[in-house]
């Protein structure tokens, strides 16, 4: 599944559902489709995010070996870049951020 979250400030930015749905737990909101957060709320969903994130950054990486496949795996807190810059232009901007269940166009 994909999340699409939307702002008037910003581009849409889509991400895999549970990437997505894990960075929208860090920023302190539920992981229900569609929901929102709007620009009051905006400061501190970003504060919560990237301290979170900063967090998981200091961690030790996981390197289990779960079989012979080699895996490559992007960080989470560099999935999260783009979904950063959206807060913080809708935050400039005082505009909410909304993110809903993607629609394939296929």
């Amino acid at each position: 599944m994909l999340i699409t979250f939307k702002s008037k400030a910003h581009a849409d930015v889509v991400m895999l559902g549970d990437s997505a749905r894990e960075l929208i737990r860090l920023m302190g909101k539920s992981d229900a489709l569609p929901s929102a957060v709007g620009p009051e709320g905006i400061p501190k969903a970003l504060a919560k995010l990237k301290a979170a994130l900063a967090e998981q950054a200091g961690a030790p990486a996981d390197t289990s070996d779960d079989g012979d496949e080699e895996k490559e795996s992007v960080a989470l807190h560099t999935r999260a870049f783009p979904l950063i810059e959206m807060l913080e232009a809708s935050e400039q901007a005082q505009v909410p951020v909304m993110w809903e269940a993607g629609k394939r166009s296929y």
